[in-house]
C-alpha cells in the first residue's frame, strides 16, 4: 500500500522506503523487523477493548486469576486498576505492543484516540475510514406501505446489539399501521447475545426480518437487498470506525445510528443518531461479554426511522456529500498520502 501511494512523489524510492505502514492486526515480528532496519512506522489504529467485570469475561481466566479479579472487583480503590490488567490479558497486550514501536499513529476516529490517549500520548493523526463510492447502482426503492433497514450481522460481540435492532422491528410493527422490514446480512443462525435462544426464535419467526448468509462481494441477491433498502442501521455499542457503516452510505443509503463510539463522526448529518453514551465518564462497560448496555428508547427509534424515511431523497443528498467530502476512498487516500510524505522525509 504505502508504494502505491508514494510512488508519484518526486525524492521518493521505492526499494528503500524511510516509512512503513501497518495495521494494527499486523504481526508484532513485522513490525519488529522494520524498526530494526531504522524505519519509521505509521500503524492504523481502531479499538481497544474495555469491558467491565461480567460472569462472562471473568470466565476467560484462568482460575487462580479469575479468583484475584473478582477480590479486586469488591474493592473501588482497586476496581480500575483490576479492570486494566484484565482487558491488557485479554487482547489489549497485543495492540499496546504494536503501539509502543510506532512512530506515528493513524487512529481511525476522534473516539479511538480518545481511548487510547488515556494510555498513550504519540504523535497522531486521525483519517476515518472511507469505501469507494456506488455511484452506478440503480437503485429499486419504492415508496409503499413498508419501510425497509438493513445492517451486517457480526455474531461474534452482543455490543453490535442486532438483538435491540430485531426487538425494535418486532415492537414498531405491533404497534404501527406502517410495515418496517430488517434484513439481516452475513446471518448464519448465529448471534451473540445473553438471549440468543429468544431472539433466534424472534428472527425465525418473524415475517419482517430477513437474512442472507455470509458474502464476500456486493452481487446478486446482497445487491438487491441494498437497492431495495431505505435506511442503513447501526446500533453498535463503542465501536471506533466500523467499515459496515461506510460500506452501506456508499451505496447512498443514510444511517440511523447510536451516538456512541466512532458512529457518529462518519454519519454526521447523513443520518440520525438516537440514545446517548458518555464514554469519558463511564470508561469500563460490557462489549463482549455482557449485554447491559444503555438503553434506546422506543420513541426514538420510531421518530428516527419515520424522519429518515420521510425525507430520504435529502438524507441521500448528504451521504453523497458526506462522501465528497471525507468518505470517498480517494479523499482518505489522499490523508493517508499527506502524513506518510512527512514521514518519509521527516
Amino acid at each position: 500500500m504505502l508504494s502505491e501511494l508514494l510512488a508519484e512523489q518526486e525524492g521518493y524510492n521505492p526499494q528503500n522506503p524511510k516509512v512503513v505502514l501497518f495495521n494494527i492486526s499486523a504481526s508484532f515480528g513485522q513490525i519488529l523487523k522494520e524498526k530494526i532496519k531504522g524505519r519509521r512506522v505509521v500503524l492504523r489504529v481502531d479499538g481497544l477493548y474495555f469491558d467491565d467485570f461480567s460472569n462472562g469475561f471473568l470466565n476467560s481466566f484462568p482460575l487462580p486469576l479469575r479468583v484475584l479479579f473478582r477480590f479486586a472487583a469488591r474493592y473501588t480503590f482497586m476496581r480500575d486498576k483490576a479492570l486494566f490488567c484484565a482487558n491488557l490479558l485479554n487482547q489489549n497486550y497485543t495492540s499496546f505492543l504494536r503501539i509502543l514501536l510506532a512512530n506515528h499513529l493513524i487512529y481511525q476516529s476522534n473516539y479511538s484516540r480518545e481511548i487510547h490517549e488515556r494510555f498513550f500520548n504519540k504523535n497522531a493523526s486521525v483519517v476515518i475510514n472511507g469505501a469507494t463510492t456506488k455511484e452506478n447502482v440503480v437503485r429499486k426503492v419504492e415508496q409503499g406501505d413498508t419501510i425497509k433497514l438493513i445492517t451486517i450481522n457480526d455474531p461474534w460481540r452482543p455490543s453490535k446489539r442486532i438483538v435491540d435492532m430485531v426487538r425494535f422491528v418486532e415492537e414498531f410493527n405491533q404497534k404501527e399501521s406502517r410495515r418496517l422490514e430488517l434484513t439481516l446480512l452475513g446471518f448464519e443462525g448465529e448471534i451473540a447475545d445473553c438471549n440468543k435462544e429468544e431472539v433466534l426464535g424472534l428472527i425465525d419467526s418473524s415475517s419482517f426480518i430477513k437474512t442472507l448468509p455470509r458474502f464476500k462481494s456486493f452481487e446478486g441477491p446482497f445487491l438487491e437487498a441494498i437497492q431495495e433498502a431505505h435506511i442503513a442501521i447501526f446500533l453498535g455499542y463503542r465501536d471506533s470506525c466500523p467499515n459496515v457503516v461506510s460500506e452501506l452510505m456508499s451505496f447512498g443509503l443514510p444511517v440511523l445510528y447510536f451516538n456512541s463510539g466512532g458512529v457518529p463522526e462518519i454519519v454526521k448529518d447523513a443520518g440520525i443518531g438516537i440514545g446517548s453514551d458518555d464514554h469519558l465518564q463511564n470508561y469500563y462497560t460490557n462489549h463482549r461479554f455482557g449485554c447491559d448496555f444503555p438503553e434506546i428508547e422506543y420513541a426514538d427509534f420510531k421518530k428516527g426511522v419515520e424522519v429518515l424515511y420521510k425525507k430520504e431523497n435529502h438524507f441521500r443528498d448528504l451521504v453523497r456529500e458526506r462522501f465528497e467530502r471525507e468518505l470517498d476512498i480517494q479523499v482518505v487516500v489522499d490523508k493517508y498520502r499527506k502524513i506518510l510524505m512527512k514521514e518519509e522525509f521527516r
